[in-house]
């Protein structure tokens, strides 16, 4: 019997099916104002609009993407060696994608985003990822121990 979701879980359910059935379209977020420049030239797009709502729903889903590494974590320690494998991945394309995401609302802040609105971004101390790499190895290890003990 499949529990219902949690409130968390079904907000972040809704919201990337909303992103996933929605088409992209640029032109929606810019600022066609024809602002002038120097003697007159036409200086291009605004694209603080178009960054202001990005931002809005880039911390909306970076929420949710972490939510599922924290639930993946507290996982961790009970998975099989292979499920280990790829949580670790996962982990570790998920610090590289929170540097990118603290860089882009660097630029959105500097565009007009309230500081309030953006959440805090702190790593995980390296002792964390250490742990992870620490487990997967010894269970390496114990895979390796048993396969010689065990003859085929």
């Amino acid at each position: 019997m499949k529990l219902p979701p949690t409130t968390t879980e079904a907000d972040c359910t809704n919201l990337l099916e909303k992103n996933r059935n929605s088409t992209f379209n640029l032109t929606n977020f810019v600022d066609k104002s024809n602002t002038q420049g120097v003697a007159g030239a036409r200086t291009g797009y605004d694209m603080s609009p178009f960054i202001r709502r990005y931002a809005r729903d880039l911390i909306r889903l970076f929420a949710c993407y972490n939510d599922g590494i924290i639930n993946l974590l507290e996982k961790y320690f009970d998975m099989n060696k292979k499920q280990c494998r790829d949580a670790l991945d996962l982990y570790k394309k998920f610090l590289i994608r929170m540097d990118r995401v603290g860089e882009f609302l660097k630029v959105a802040e500097n565009i007009g985003i309230d500081k309030g609105d953006i959440p805090d971004l702190t790593k995980a101390p390296n002792s964390l990822l250490d742990a992870l790499e620490q487990h997967l190895a010894s269970l390496e290890a114990l895979h390796l121990a048993l396969r010689q003990i065990t003859p085929r």
